[in-house]
């Protein structure tokens, strides 16, 4: 052990109230014993989180905002929610919408799923499709309204007209495919 061990539970024994908050118990004799485990609390429940991204964090929200980092990555970990309902955030993820855990089970599976650069690629056309709809139903009602228009007119608000209302709906499906999705499943 050396000296240095030597004088580490001499110091130990001259203070056993230092040893303590070191995690070591001097037990009866002056040795050294390891702390007694924490008891979890009996609303504590085994957390499992599945997830398409790294970085997945469970949060616990106590009205006001967040409180506090239950679990990360995989977890595995006893957690207790204190009936608070909880969020799962990421770095690759939006936070997802606010939860209640079943107090019924002793073991949950978290299913995440979501992904931030879908989600902004989806919101991103949203905005040029509006757009590119308006200008067709313009160039259209022009010609429409026109007895001199020209067929270029017509073909210039159909191609907008169709590209705007595409660019709509793959941006909605991909905002709706790339925001947060948690589904929760009791294990026992």
């Amino acid at each position: 052990m050396g000296r240095r061990g030597i004088a580490i539970v001499r110091f130990a024994a001259l203070a056993p109230s230092r040893a303590l908050a070191f995690g070591v118990d001097l037990g009866v004799a002056g040795r050294a014993m390891p702390a007694q485990p924490v008891m979890p609390s009996p609303n504590a429940r085994r957390i499992w989180i599945e997830s398409n991204t790294t970085g997945v964090t469970l949060s616990r929200w106590d009205g006001g905002g967040r409180s506090g980092e239950l679990c990360k990555g995989a977890c595995g970990e006893l957690v207790d929610d204190q009936g608070n309902p909880v969020f799962v955030e990421g770095d690759r993820i939006l936070p997802s919408p606010k939860i209640l855990l079943p107090r019924d089970k002793r073991e949950l599976v978290l299913s995440v799923r979501g992904s931030l650069p879908l989600f902004v690629t989806g919101v991103s056309l949203v905005g040029p499709g509006a757009v590119g709809s308006g200008c067709g139903t313009t160039f259209l009602s022009w010609y429409v309204s026109d007895p001199y228009a020209l067929h270029s007119d017509r073909d210039l608000g159909v191609a907008l007209l169709g590209a705007g209302v595409a660019a709509i709906g793959v941006g909605l499906v991909l905002a709706v495919l790339g925001r947060t999705r948690v589904r929760v499943r009791g294990v026992r």
